[in-house]
């Protein structure tokens, strides 16, 4: 039997060069029946991965890590996936509540949203290394390398929007409680990172939060000035654009 996508000669039900499952050339109910459950299958695919990452995370990098990969979804692919799937929500939901001017407040507002729709996914890919950049710092001893962290940072990334999702919706449709819920996820996010550090690269309790909050403290930080320069940047330019000053 000839593979489909690379060309060589095998006998299974698999090509052992590329992986690809045999198939006679055309889509068919079946093979897209199997595909779907295959992406939520528990054994294997999206929700496994979903699955893993939120009870078992830190087993979940190391398997990953020492070469079980089939079975789970990259962690680019992942953070990647998640992060543009959350955006369209985002779009979906009321404005980011800001307080103030009303003038100001609606430029800000504006930028925020032009922000999360077009700047939100490429800081995702410009912190994940960096935040891993710092975790290979901090935990050297641990023998992982920059690239072995940079994946747990990925998949670190992605959960963490997943879990973010639901407090970001809740915020939005009740103002008021915006910053309360907005607060509550980023400890949320917090307690994950050093639940997975502990499991995967620090050498204890104290030093996975130690360690944890560094890192975000660092990480935040470094996110904020990247925000406050591009939603200022594009309130300029809005406020240019309708003939006024941004004063």
């Amino acid at each position: 039997m000839k593979c489909m996508n690379c060309g060589s000669a095998f006998e299974t039900p698999y090509c052992g060069h590329c992986g690809q499952e045999s198939a006679s050339g055309k889509v068919t109910i079946g093979e897209l029946k199997r595909t779907a459950l295959r992406a939520f299958s528990l054994e294997r695919g999206w929700l496994h991965t979903i699955v893993d990452l939120s009870v078992r995370p830190s087993a979940m990098i190391r398997e990953y890590l020492d070469g079980k990969r089939v079975v789970y979804i990259g962690p680019v692919r992942y953070a990647v996936t998640i992060c543009s799937v959350y955006i369209a929500f985002a779009l979906l939901l009321p404005a980011i509540p800001v307080a103030g001017d009303p003038t100001l407040q609606a430029n800000i507002q504006q930028a925020m949203e032009t922000y999360t729709r077009h700047f939100f996914l490429p800081l995702l890919m410009l912190t994940a290394p960096f935040y891993a950049l710092l975790s290979w710092g901090l935990f050297r001893k641990s023998g992982l390398t920059y690239a072995e962290h940079v994946t747990m940072q990925f998949y670190v990334f992605g959960q963490a929007i997943l879990f973010w999702a639901p407090f970001e919706a809740v915020g939005r449709c009740f103002p008021g409680s915006y910053l309360a819920l907005i607060m509550v996820g980023l400890i949320g996010y917090m307690l994950y990172t050093t639940w997975v550090l502990r499991g995967v690269c620090a050498r204890g309790l104290w030093s996975a939060i130690g360690g944890g909050l560094l890192i975000q403290l660092i990480g935040f930080v470094f996110v904020q000035l990247i925000l406050i320069v591009v939603v200022f940047a594009l309130v300029v330019a809005q406020t240019i654009r309708a003939g006024g000053s941004p004063g």
